[in-house]
């Protein structure tokens, strides 16, 4: 990047208090953030533990471990547990055993509540960050809608 085509980026005077209302937002959104992914991989490190030992037929990594499919990495994207089970059987080559299925079911099940519960909150924080950058900016309405549309 060449210094000519920079120019310092005006930032507006903030008060103390919306500091310390920025600053707040910006920590729940990353605390938010953080418990969503930890409890993301909580079921994603786990869903390998559904393969069976020797089944050959699976792909497998590197170290050894099955491979999951992006959906099965992406595992509270799925519609429903029906779905999640689809999946296994797919990328697996098997079911989930029956006597494990229903504690699968209500551990994601409560996982996916808990992470979009994470994610209504995390975009509640984003939201009143932007609305106080906007008002700092002094933006109009228009100027928001165009920048939004661009993000």
């Amino acid at each position: 990047m060449k210094s000519q085509y920079m120019e310092p980026l005006p930032i507006p005077p903030a008060s103390d208090a919306d500091k310390s209302t920025l600053a707040a937002l910006a920590e729940a959104c990353q605390s938010a953030a953080q418990e969503r992914y930890t409890r993301q991989q909580d079921i994603t490190r786990r869903i390998p533990d559904l393969c069976p030992a020797g089944n050959d037929k699976v792909k497998r990594e590197k170290d050894g471990t099955p491979k999951l499919t992006n959906k099965l990495k992406s595992w509270w994207e799925l519609e429903d547990f029906a779905a999640f089970r689809t999946e296994v059987k797919k990328t697996f080559k098997t079911e989930i055993p029956l006597a494990e299925r229903s504690d699968w079911e209500d551990w994601i099940k409560k996982e996916k509540a808990e992470i979009d519960r994470l994610s209504a909150r995390i975009v509640r924080g984003e939201d009143e960050i932007n609305a106080i950058v906007y008002r700092l900016f002094d933006l109009s309405d228009e100027e928001i809608a165009l920048l939004e549309a661009n993000i």
